[in-house]
């Protein structure tokens, strides 16, 4: 399961299209209280895609270390300067997305095999 946290709505459900069309389960948000509900919520999350941009994106990943350790999280933004605390995410993708370059990615960090098909 994968959760898509991006505050544009129209790239938010584009991302999660094309990963559900991977085999994926997608759950989206699209700020920090939302992403926190969605956490609470989901059990056996195995990733985050975090927009960074979203302001105090940084709860968003503090939650998740607390609540599911082991999560993978990419950061998604349009600028260089990231908070502090995104140093514990495992890379961060610059907006606009190269969808196929995120994917490599997502499938070297971890993802079940029998869910990725690059």
């Amino acid at each position: 399961m994968i959760m898509v946290v991006e505050q544009n709505q129209c790239a938010r459900d584009s991302l999660s299209e094309l990963l559900g069309d991977r085999g994926h389960r997608v759950v989206q948000a699209a700020d920090v209280i939302e992403a926190i509900q969605r956490l609470e919520e989901n059990v056996g999350l195995e990733l985050i895609l975090l927009d960074l941009e979203i302001p105090a994106s940084v709860r968003v990943l503090e939650h998740a270390r607390r609540m599911a350790p082991d999560v993978i999280v990419f950061g998604m933004s349009r600028h260089d300067d990231f908070p502090e605390a995104v140093e514990s995410v495992h890379g961060v993708f610059r907006k606009p997305l190269v969808f196929q370059e995120l994917y490599r990615a997502i499938c070297s960090a971890g993802m079940r095999a029998d869910r990725c098909n690059p």
